[in-house]
This record gives structure tokens, sequence and C-alpha cells, in this order.
């Protein structure tokens, strides 16, 4: 289940502010709570989701957290306004987040949101090594071909060039083929 503490937490590493309850009028924190506002609004069915409950977590009152709602509907779908990113990216998390609830324990701060996603990094990047040993492994193996030592001295311009003309060669290669198949099919 999502709680407002993990919404904080998502909209704090989205948004790049380490505190959004900071008594601060600066607009990248009243965007980053306009944004939790509209988060918990949203996505946390729970009873204490009152406009009282989501302001208290972050030490405002409910007129507060109204008017950064009212703020968020005015301003959201201006291309001016900040937080249109952040909330997209929390937005996104959180709802895969509530899909795969096994995960949300993991959420408890800031901290371990980091930790989490430079373990998504760490796995990615070793998937990625992975995969271009794999790509370098083929490329190896086909080094041996005559065609292909030819194809990798090629600039840009004529590897297009021979791209295009290749392409044109497997259409005429497979249209043949299709004749070549009917004219079997009618004996």
């Amino acid at each position: 289940m999502i709680t407002k503490r993990i919404v904080k937490s998502v909209v704090e590493t989205f948004s790049g502010i380490e505190d959004i309850s900071r008594k601060t009028r600066k607009r990248e924190y009243v965007d980053a709570r306009a944004v939790y506002y509209k988060l918990c609004r949203t996505l946390i069915l729970e009873d204490n989701a009152s406009t009282i409950a989501i302001g208290k977590a972050v030490g405002y009152d409910h007129a507060t957290v109204l008017h950064g709602l009212r703020l968020f509907e005015e301003v959201g779908g201006s291309r001016n306004f900040t937080a249109n990113e952040t909330y997209r990216l929390s937005f996104a998390k959180l709802k895969s987040m509530q899909e795969n609830t096994a995960d949300l324990d993991n959420f408890l701060s800031v901290k371990d949101l980091k930790n989490y996603y430079l373990l998504q990094h760490i796995k990615l990047t070793d998937k990625s090594h992975k995969v271009i040993n794999m790509l370098l492994n083929k490329l190896e193996r086909l080094s041996g071909n005559e065609l292909i030592k030819k194809l990798l001295t090629l600039n840009a311009d004529e590897l297009e060039e021979a791209e295009e003309k290749m392409s044109v060669f497997f259409k005429v290669k497979e249209s043949m083929r299709q004749k070549k198949s009917e004219k079997v099919k009618e004996y």
C-alpha cells in the first residue's frame, strides 16, 4: 500500500529536494509540495488521506494543501511548470510500486530509494555489459567472413548506400522466392 511517507520520498527523489517539508516559499519547494499533494489525493485510498492528514505529514495545514492542489490544477498544464516532469516520473514510479507491492516496504526513506536506484543501475549496467559481450562474440565469429570485413571498412555514407542496395537485393530475392513457390503450388 502506498503511504504518504513513500509518496514524499519518491517526490523528493525525483524533484531533487532533500526535504519538501522545509518551511520555505521557494518555487521548487512549492512545486514539489503541489506534486506531493496531488499524488497523495490521486494514489492514497486510505481513510487518512484527507487534506488535513496530507498536510500534517509535511507540516502544513489543510488550506495550504488545497491551495497546492489548485496550483497544480491551474498551472500543471503549463509547459513552464517545473513540476510536470517530477509528477510524471513520481506517478509512474508509484504506480509501478503499487502493482509490485512486495517492493513497498523497501522504500522508507530517500536514502533507501537512492540505494534502490543504485542497485537497479548496477543490474542494468551488468546486463548491458553481457549484451555488449555477446554482440562482440558474434562480431568476432563473423569477422572471418570476407563480406563482413569489407562492410567494416566502409564509412557512414558508403555503409548507407550498401544498405540500400542490399535492401533492394533482398526484396528481389524474396520476390523471386515467392514466384517460385507460386509456380510449385500451380503444379
